[in-house]
């Protein structure tokens, strides 16, 4: 089933960091067996400090070597860095690479399940602005456990992201090797022929409502660089819900959106006032893989598809 727009929270991305860190409801007692657990376990004084994306300095003792991911996006940065080995728990949403669905399950995005956490004896959790809540900071704390949090607003943002976990997670040569590679490969975008001569497109991050990438989003910064224009660069920071005058006004060249929302974009034909647009009449319709709407190394790979297949289909015609 595909998750709704409030599993995927996406109002989270582009919140303020300051007010996105002051933003939660403190949590409740955690039960006394569990803080047994990590008092049994953790030590006491940490070796080094380390400073994450939202500013915070985060205890480590030594390079972590059990890692719990708590955002499919985290999962796939680690792996890419090379770093699968020290993964020992993700969550139910982390399915890329394929090898990640063996690992222990740690419940959800939002709402962990702690206890299966404490069980894994993490010495780090790694977490993201991009879906995940500022309540687990208070309740990290609360259980001892060092939380180092990603913060990736663009796709320069990410490759800093990537090399500064990199640095934590010993892998540091990984991370300028890959930081170089999709550099490469995303200015290899803006000079591949054919020119796709800056299509409009409208993305839909869920179909119905319209829910679209707004200004300053992660999003719409990937669909830029892939050489094409969001029609909702305009709207609301953040992942506002679109009217369909609007959507009417701005007369898209391309209707895009995850796989994962494939049946829902071939019934636009059949609905009033959608099925007016020249891109539903024309069958411009396009999915392409989520990875496009995750901050991580995945999103140049669903760049690069968005763009060949568009190229594809207008070489057709």
């Amino acid at each position: 089933m595909s998750p709704s727009p409030a599993d995927s929270n996406p109002s989270v991305p582009d919140r303020r960091l300051d007010a996105w860190l002051r933003s939660f409801v403190l949590p409740g007692i955690l039960s006394a067996l569990s803080l047994a657990l990590v008092g049994s376990s953790y030590p006491s004084s940490p070796r080094r400090l380390v400073r994450d994306d939202v500013g915070r300095d985060v205890p480590l003792h030594g390079t972590p070597r059990r890692i719990v991911s708590l955002a499919p996006s985290v999962t796939e940065t680690l792996f890419a860095l090379g770093a699968a080995e020290q993964v020992v728990g993700v969550t139910d949403q982390c399915n890329d690479p394929p090898q990640a669905r063996a690992l222990p399950k740690v419940g959800g995005m939002i709402k962990p399940d702690w206890e299966s956490i404490l069980h894994l004896h993490p010495d780090l959790l790694v977490a993201t602005t991009a879906g995940n809540d500022a309540g687990l900071i208070a309740q990290a704390d609360d259980l001892k456990l060092p939380l180092y949090f990603t913060d990736a607003r663009d796709l320069d943002g990410l490759s800093r992201s990537i090399t500064r976990l990199a640095d934590v997670t010993g892998r540091t040569d990984a991370g300028e090797t890959l930081r170089r590679g999709m550099a490469r490969r995303i200015a290899a975008m803006s000079d591949k022929a054919p020119p796709i001569a800056r299509r409009r497109v409208l993305y839909l991050v869920w179909v119905d409502p319209p829910i679209v990438p707004g200004k300053n989003t992660f999003l719409d910064d990937a669909l830029r660089l892939a050489g094409l224009d969001s029609i909702t660069a305009d709207a609301p920071a953040g992942w506002p819900t679109y009217d369909l005058e609007s959507i009417l006004r701005g007369n898209p060249d391309w209707i895009v959106a995850a796989r994962h929302n494939a049946e829902a974009l071939q019934r636009l034909s059949m609905r009033p006032g959608w099925k007016d647009l020249e891109a539903v009449r024309a069958k411009r319709l396009i999915t392409v893989s989520e990875g496009i709407e995750r901050p991580s190394p995945g999103v140049v790979d669903a760049m690069e598809e968005l763009r060949d297949a568009i190229v594809r289909r207008q070489a057709s015609r």
